[in-house]
């Protein structure tokens, strides 16, 4: 009997162990990194597969109940995303966590989704998961490449800036301390625009809007509401589409 029990022991060590495959542990990995587009494209890959491991779901849960509230547009789709991953999970721990956002956000996107992995896991069921279970990873520190991004960035070179602006669009790169760097030189770069030439300033507006951060909403409003030249008032308005908090429930 105590040959048996020992046995039973250790193939549940062995399965628990197991549970934290190489891939789930790239999930973990993605979700934390403060990357809004790893974060999207993760959130995706989830929704499609069968997410059951806990640790993986508890971050995922964290996560959500960490930024439904204060969302942008743009970021209320990997947090929809997140949403599904819970409710297919069947893991009623989380249904919690779904109910209180259903009863409290203002997106009627984001309440639509609630509601379906709500019904997926029917009832709350044993220990619920509760915000501050988990402690998420804190971003990482730019590398050095990206600390020479934002010293030009900051040098107040307008042709530097203008070159620095155009190989972060097109490169994809994304870290908050460049988007950071990006709005103290557009705030000291806009007032300096004529009308005929914008073009520091637009290249600005484009990187702080990749951002989907509602942080950068006020100075992409000032400068729609200050600037005299046209081009940079329209893409402004256009911008705070992507970081404008949500208010459509």
């Amino acid at each position: 009997m105590k040959y048996i029990f020992l046995v039973i022991f250790f193939f549940y060590s062995i399965t628990s162990y197991a549970e934290i495959n190489p891939l789930e542990k790239l999930y973990i990995e993605r979700l934390q990194s403060g990357s809004y587009p790893e974060l999207k494209v993760t959130a995706k890959i989830m929704q499609t597969s069968d997410v059951r491991n806990t640790e993986t779901l508890d971050i995922a849960a964290e996560i959500l109940l960490q930024t439904y509230a204060t969302a942008s547009v743009a970021e209320l789709e990997p947090a929809a995303l997140l949403a599904r991953v819970l409710g297919q999970s069947k893991n009623r721990r989380y249904y919690s966590v779904l109910k209180e956002v259903y009863e409290n956000t203002t997106s009627k996107k984001l309440d639509k989704h609630v509601s379906i992995a709500l019904k997926q896991l029917k009832k709350a069921e044993g220990e619920q998961y509760t915000k501050g279970m988990v402690t998420l990873a804190q971003p990482k520190p730019p590398t050095e490449a990206e600390k020479s991004l934002i010293a030009m960035l900051k040098s107040g070179d307008d042709k530097q800036i203008q070159n620095v602006a155009k190989y972060i669009i097109y490169s994809n790169i994304y870290h908050h301390d460049i988007f950071d760097a990006a709005a103290e030189a557009l705030s000291k770069n806009h007032p300096k625009t004529n009308e005929e030439d914008s073009t520091s300033a637009e290249l600005l507006v484009r990187v702080i809007s990749y951002s989907y951060n509602i942080k950068y909403q006020k100075i992409l409003t000032d400068i729609s509401k200050s600037t005299k030249n046209d081009k940079l008032r329209s893409l402004s308005k256009k911008s705070i589409r992507h970081v404008k908090t949500v208010t459509d429930k």
